[in-house]
């Protein structure tokens, strides 16, 4: 059931994202997997300190990756020559 559930999420996370202009890079991806699996593993072992400090270091890194967007969001957009 929690692999189902995982699964799901992640298509329409995926989904989400394929439908922005996001820099969606390959480390990115990588580290993204690598920071669910590991909240994954520690759910599953039951280990309540290892999931939280999981959660804590994927909701810090989702925080950068936003606050990266935001900067580029804010960046004037020139058309035509001045």
């Amino acid at each position: 059931m929690f692999r189902v559930l995982t699964e799901m999420i992640f298509g329409v996370l995926w989904k989400q994202r394929g439908s922005t202009d996001e820099p969606l890079t390959p480390e990115l991806i990588i580290r993204a997997a690598q920071e669910h699996r590991a909240i994954i593993d520690a759910v599953v072992a039951r280990d309540s300190e290892r999931a939280r400090q999981a959660m804590i270091r994927h909701l810090e890194s989702t925080h950068e990756h936003i606050t990266m967007l935001q900067s580029l969001l804010q960046k004037p957009v020139r058309v035509g020559a001045e």
